[in-house]
């Protein structure tokens, strides 16, 4: 999950994890109280983010997907990838949740 340590060294983030539930492995990157970005996989399946961003007091969970339509419209479709390996996914997953920088670098 190295693709994504440019949100702690970046945007402050904390890393907490690797956490195994079972055979699904997570790591969790928290900029709290405002937002969190948990990246999941699990062998045999393509790996997921879950981002939850905390927007007036209320925390919601979205998709990556819809966390790129949201507060990254232009780069909403980069997320979209198929038939690749996991590796080549999470980069593909980093480098469009990396380019939504103005909503990584709130407080």
């Amino acid at each position: 999950m190295r693709h994504f340590a440019f949100l702690e060294k970046e945007y402050g983030f904390l890393v907490e994890g690797p956490e195994l539930h079972g055979l699904e492995c997570s790591i969790h990157y928290v900029k709290a109280p405002a937002l969190a970005i948990a990246v999941l996989s699990e062998p045999g399946s393509r790996p997921w983010v879950r981002i939850t961003i905390n927007e007036d007091g209320k925390p919601q969970e979205l998709a990556l997907e819809e966390f790129l339509k949201r507060y990254c419209p232009a780069d909403s479709s980069e997320a979209r990838v198929q038939n690749t390996s996991a590796e080549s996914e999470m980069a593909t997953y980093a480098a469009a949740i990396r380019k939504c920088g103005a909503a990584l670098a709130r407080p």
